[in-house]
């Protein structure tokens, strides 16, 4: 896959190294150095939807998503999920 130049949306990239682990790119047109964009897994909106689905515990949802009780827990407390909560339901005060 061709890695393209955010900066000047060329094509023309080659690789330049890596930092903390992660692959840097550099632009031949434009010399710019960039790396790849992180994309989020959605993992925190499929365990709030697991649980509001099914009811699952803590433990079952942890094991369904490969991940720790403690963390399925700080997600299920978290703000985000209150966010979350709050912008599916249907609630109108006026």
């Amino acid at each position: 896959m061709i890695k393209k130049c955010p900066k000047c949306v060329s094509g023309n990239t080659r690789k330049d190294g890596s930092q903390r682990g992660k692959q840097r790119y550099r632009c031949n047109n434009c010399r710019h150095v960039f790396q790849n964009q992180r994309r989020g897994s959605g993992i925190k909106e499929e365990v709030w939807e697991d649980w509001a689905d099914h009811k699952q515990t803590y433990q079952e949802l942890a094991e369904r998503h490969l991940k720790e009780r403690h963390w399925v827990q700080a997600v299920r407390h978290s703000e985000y999920t209150y966010r979350l909560a709050c912008s599916s339901t249907y609630l109108y005060l006026y």
